[in-house]
């Protein structure tokens, strides 16, 4: 990890393959310093953590979602016609 000094306003500049990236202290404020990521749209910037949350987010919500073996579609598909009919004839 290169630690590397900066004051309030100065800027540090990272040039990738992708473009060039700038990290810009824009506030220090006791023990927090607000910074500021400059970049091209391809390269994508995430807060530690926060990519890990999402995943297991998603991995909740899969996780509730029925799934159908694709080998029993045709079965799947014609108890879902049948149930329908029924629901029509009711009505």
């Amino acid at each position: 990890m290169l630690i590397h000094t900066r004051k309030e306003g100065e800027c540090s500049i990272i040039e990738t393959t992708l473009g060039t990236i700038e990290v810009k202290v824009v506030r220090i404020d006791g023990m927090r310093v607000k910074i500021g990521l400059q970049a091209p749209i391809g390269i994508p910037f995430e807060r530690s953590g926060i990519k890990k949350e999402v995943l297991q987010k998603i991995q909740k919500k899969q996780a509730c979602i029925p799934t159908v073996d694709v080998s029993q579609w045709d079965r799947y598909q014609e108890e879902r016609r049948k149930a329908l009919d029924k629901v029509e004839a009711i009505s």
